[in-house]
């Protein structure tokens, strides 16, 4: 089993409950990193980015796409739409967590942020309706 910061990535149960104190975790982990980014050992903060890219950057076989479909498809048969949905919300959460802050980080990140709020040629959308009319080019 995989354990980042305590957390069991694949976390096998029998127990609807424990579905569910899972879900709590990964909020109080989430909340955790969001408040304490700063003050964490930078080799607390590389096993974090290992772990995003060992997500993102993961080239999945077909082998690998089914089996994650299949498991999917038991946990929902098993605990049911609902808390397995919440569960992937709360781990795709958890990635962009790791993504804003990997971003932050990068210099070039914090140059560009400022330059777009600096940016005086971008123009108003105006009425949300029109704009939105204006990106259905069936309905003009």
């Amino acid at each position: 089993m995989n354990v980042v910061f305590s957390i069991p990535i694949d976390y096998k149960t029998d127990n609807e409950e424990d579905i569910y104190f899972l879900l709590e975790k990964l909020r109080e982990f989430q909340y955790n990193i969001e408040k304490n980014w700063d003050s964490l050992p930078e080799e607390e903060k590389e096993k974090l980015i290992s772990y995003y890219y060992k997500v993102i950057d993961k080239d999945f076989t077909f082998w690998e796409k089914f089996k994650g479909s299949f498991n999917l498809f038991r946990y929902t048969l098993k605990y049911g739409f609902q808390p397995v949905l919440e569960l992937a919300n709360e781990v795709y959460n958890l990635l962009n967590l790791i993504s804003d802050k990997i971003e932050r980080e990068n210099p070039k990140y914090e140059e560009i942020l400022e330059k777009a709020v600096k940016d005086e040629t971008t123009k108003p959308i105006g009425n949300l309706d029109e704009f939105i009319k204006s990106l259905d080019i069936k309905t003009n």
